[in-house]
This record gives structure tokens, sequence and C-alpha cells, in this order.
């Protein structure tokens, strides 16, 4: 599966992210057709790398609105107001068009629940806007799936878990090492959905003795180790859950000089695995599993760390690192 992020080939400026997106859709599909290409849009956030946010500059009406009536910025930018019929016409024929132009699917950022935008913090929305906001955006997602079910597309909700909305695959962006990470990901698959768990938000492992590591995100959360949050993956995943380990969402040019999370394929990757002889059993606060390669995983939902022990032998251990209650991943998820 190929993502391409939002503001692909812009800086080369190559046009806007509805031509380059499905152009990059296209040349994967030539290479092998085997392989499912996903286009990147946001659900709140008007970028301005699409020529979308050119029909969002010339109708106010679109953006969403602070208290003062103002334009409510989110990250700098305008946001879009699905309330307004135009505006998520717009944007759902900007997905569609991109699957007619060569993609299997969209991938759908901020997903999930916004009524964060309704707080008390001077600026934001009032009470009766965000609600509305909220509801729209709902309901503007649920009508995407239903228009991409029709045509055999798909969309990857993007921390959004709730079958009601039409969702079939989701993704985990903030997967780590930790119990509820666990919890979050076996309810995932009780539902029957296609997961993409993103482990690398934060560190695999704590600092070692001579401190060359630290729980906040290094450089690199992946490149030391990934056996922790993998075993938390192996643990729980579903037929159709997909594991990566990357820190950031950008490779550097020097690649493959220089290791690149995203494009470094890791030995963990290609060791065979093979059908769970059954779900996972916990004791305490461990929990265990088996393949019928003979592969074992173990995991310790409060320590974080696990063990993995590959069928031809070999033993991966990460060390604990005490996932802190403020903050154990898997804390954007709205299942």
């Amino acid at each position: 599966m190929a993502t391409f992020e939002k503001n692909m080939a812009f800086a080369a400026h190559n046009g806007p992210s509805e031509m380059n997106g499905p152009a990059a859709c296209k040349q994967i599909k030539a290479i092998n057709p085997q392989v499912a290409t996903v286009y990147y849009l946001n659900s709140v956030i008007d970028w301005p790398f699409y020529s979308l946010h050119d029909k969002m500059v010339a109708n106010p009406s679109w953006r969403l609105k602070n208290k003062q009536g103002d334009d409510l910025r989110v990250v700098g930018q305008y946001g879009f107001n699905f309330s307004i019929t135009e505006c998520r016409e717009a944007w759902i024929a900007d997905c569609v068009a991109a699957t007619a132009g060569g993609c299997d699917g969209c991938f759908i950022d901020r997903s999930n629940d916004m009524t964060h935008l309704n707080n008390t913090k001077a600026g934001q929305m009032t009470a009766a806007d965000a609600a509305r906001f909220e509801q729209a955006h709902l309901d503007t997602l649920k009508e995407l799936n239903t228009r991409l079910a029709a045509l055999d597309k798909f969309a990857i909700s993007n921390n959004e878990g709730r079958v009601s909305l039409g969702t079939t695959t989701m993704m985990i962006e903030d997967f780590a090492a930790s119990g509820q990470c666990v919890e979050t990901l076996l309810e995932a698959v009780a539902h029957n959905l296609t997961v993409q768990a993103h482990a690398g938000d934060l560190a695999d492992e704590p600092p070692t003795a001579a401190g060359t590591r630290t729980v906040s995100p290094p450089s690199s959360n992946c490149a030391e180790g990934i056996t922790n949050s993998l075993s938390a993956f192996l643990i729980a995943a579903g037929r159709y859950s997909y594991y990566h380990c990357a820190t950031g969402w950008q490779s550097p040019a020097m690649w493959p000089a220089t290791h690149d999370d995203w494009l470094t394929w890791r030995p963990e990757y290609d060791r065979p695995l093979g059908e769970p002889v059954g779900l996972a059993v916990k004791t305490g606060d461990v929990w265990t599993r088996s393949f019928k390669t003979g592969t074992h995983v173990a995991f310790d939902g409060v320590k974080g760390n696990g063990t993995i022990v590959w069928s031809d032998g070999a033993v991966q251990t990460g060390r604990p690192w005490n996932p802190p209650p403020t903050n154990p991943g898997c804390k954007w998820q709205t299942q």
C-alpha cells in the first residue's frame, strides 16, 4: 500500500495535489498492479497544495468561523465548514475524482472527533457552531464512505473506527507499546476493520544507561528497535491489520545512503509468522499469543515491553519503558 502525502511534488512546482496524487498512483500501479494506492485528503484543514484551496479562497462562507465571525484557523489554515452543502460536495468530489484518476482510495486525515474546536479558549467556535460542525463533519465522512463503496473504492479514516459511519479501514496514528494500544487494536479488529497501526510517535524503549535515548521522541523512535511496539501489535492484530514504525512523515533525499524509517526495510517484516493459533491470552498484566510457524509473543501492558521468540529460535526482548498514563499512545481514536 502506498499513500502519497498532501504536498506530493508541490515543492517542485509540479502542480496541485489533485494532479500529482493520481499521477503517482498510476506510476506505482504500472510497476505493481497489486499495490493499493491512496490519495491524501484532510477533512478539516484546507491545505494550500490543492486546487480545492482556490475554491475556499473564492467562497468565504465555506470556511469555519470563530466566535467573532472571523475565519477560524486550524494550524494556520482555513477549516472546511461541511454544514455548507457546496463545501461538502466539493470536498467529496475531490476524493472521488482522485479515485477516478487512478488511486484506489483516499486517506482521510482528522477523521476523528473534532469537538475540541469547541473549548473555552478565546477565538474558538461557539458551542452551537461546534456542535453543528461536528455533526456535519461526521455526516460528510459517512457520505464519502457510501459513495466510495459504490465505486468499489475505500477511505482510510485516520483515528476513526466507528462502523456506523461506514468505516471499513482506519489508521491508528499514535500506536505505541502500551496496554491501551493493545486494547484499542483489539476493539478495532473485533469490529472487522482493516487497520494501519503507525508506531513511532513515542519511543519504543527508555534511555540506555549511557542516556543515549529519551522517552520524548529522538531523531527516530524506530531505528534502534521496534520490539516493544511490534509485540503489542502482534498480540492484537487481525487478518487485515498492518504495522509500520516510522517517525515523521517525510523521507530524506539521501536515502538509501542514510537510514529512513519509511523506506529502509526492517528484517522483522520478512519473518515468517503464519496464522495465529488463537486470540491472545492475558494473565495479570501480560498478554501472550502463538502463531502456527512456532513464533511466540509476550507483552506486558504496564511495563510496555515485549518478547518475540521467532520460529527459528531467534529472540527479541525490549526493555520496559513504563508508558506514562498521560500519554500511553492510542489516545486520539474514536471507536
